[in-house]
């Protein structure tokens, strides 16, 4: 993962879940694709496309990527990352699953 860092897997985690999330999220991605970097934006453009439309996928967007200095191993990862997001996701969605107490509070909860 050699040009994708921390904060740009932020951007494809927050990117996915606003796409995802009732209205609130659309104010979000707004936000997230005025404020991207170029090559941040071609990489949320390809997670949403993985996300939503996989079959459709090709070697024009993998040639984007590239263009914005990703690698394959970068490619692979974001696509990996944005594939797992949604079924782990999903998978806790249809069982009604909750995190244990000590995790679920955080990010829902002001810290004291």
């Amino acid at each position: 993962m050699a040009n994708v860092d921390h904060v740009t897997f932020a951007y494809v985690r927050r990117y996915v879940k606003a796409r995802l999330s009732n209205q609130g999220g659309l104010f979000l991605l707004f936000i997230l694709i005025r404020t991207a970097y170029q090559s941040q934006k071609a990489m949320l453009d390809f997670a949403l496309k993985v996300c939503r439309d996989s079959g459709r996928v090709d070697e024009a967007d993998f040639q984007a990527l590239h263009t914005h200095g990703f690698s394959d191993e970068d490619i692979w990862d974001i696509a990996a990352i944005t594939a797992f997001f949604g079924l782990s996701n999903r998978m806790a969605n249809v069982i009604s699953m909750r995190p244990n107490d000590e995790f679920y509070p955080m990010g829902r909860v002001p810290k004291a």
